[in-house]
């Protein structure tokens, strides 16, 4: 287990650069997209007291391509940044994720900042195919990084408390989630099924790094 923090790496994220939501472009429609678009401006009216630019769902409309992630940033300013590049969800079915954990004290909060650098980091020391697990310091579990962890037990599926010191995926909001509670390391590795959930690869399969 590492600390997510190093001295010559990227502090936490800034939130000069703003917040920002990222949206799986598929089948000519940009999915889950109200859903998203509400989460979007409820962290810009809560951190900057503003809103998107309120063409942006005509914009995110007009995407209009079919595997793609687009990326939208809202500044504290109130400007709106829409970017897209291809993209192609995994294959389902495939080999389980591979989760490393990294202790962040409080974790990256409520949003999805804009400020990317230290998420970026812990991908790449996490290793290729692999996701950061973040970790607060006493050891409970909070999310991998830009996506939500949940476990089946006895056939129910749970999940992690509803907080501000993670994110918790679009995707992961309509599954039917009948408890919450406190996760740890040992949860997971002991769960029936341990997956993770995001607004771009869906639904896999995962495992704790040993």
């Amino acid at each position: 287990m590492q600390d997510a923090l190093r001295p010559d790496g990227p502090g936490r994220p800034d939130p000069d650069r703003g917040v920002g939501a990222t949206v799986l472009v598929a089948a000519g429609a940009a999915q889950e997209l109200d859903a998203h678009l509400a989460d979007l401006a409820a962290s810009a009216r809560s951190l900057y007291d503003t809103a998107p630019d309120p063409e942006l769902r005509s914009r995110m409309l007009g995407l209009g391509a079919a595997g793609a992630r687009a990326r939208v940033v809202v500044l504290p300013d109130g400007r709106t940044r829409v970017s897209s590049r291809p993209f192609r969800p995994p294959v389902p079915g495939g080999p389980p994720v591979r989760l490393v954990p990294f202790v962040l004290p409080g974790g990256l909060g409520a949003h999805d900042w804009a400020d990317q650098r230290l998420a970026d980091d812990l991908r790449e020391r996490a290793g290729e195919g692999a996701l950061p697990l973040l970790l607060d310091e006493d050891g409970e579990v909070l999310e991998p990084v830009g996506e939500t962890v949940l476990i089946v037990r006895d056939g129910t599926l749970v999940g992690p408390p509803l907080d501000d010191r993670r994110r918790h995926a679009v995707a992961a909001a309509r599954l039917p989630v009948a408890r919450r509670e406190r996760l740890e390391l040992e949860t997971l590795r002991r769960a029936d099924q341990l997956v993770v959930v995001g607004s771009l690869n869906g639904v896999r399969a995962a495992e704790v790094a040993a």
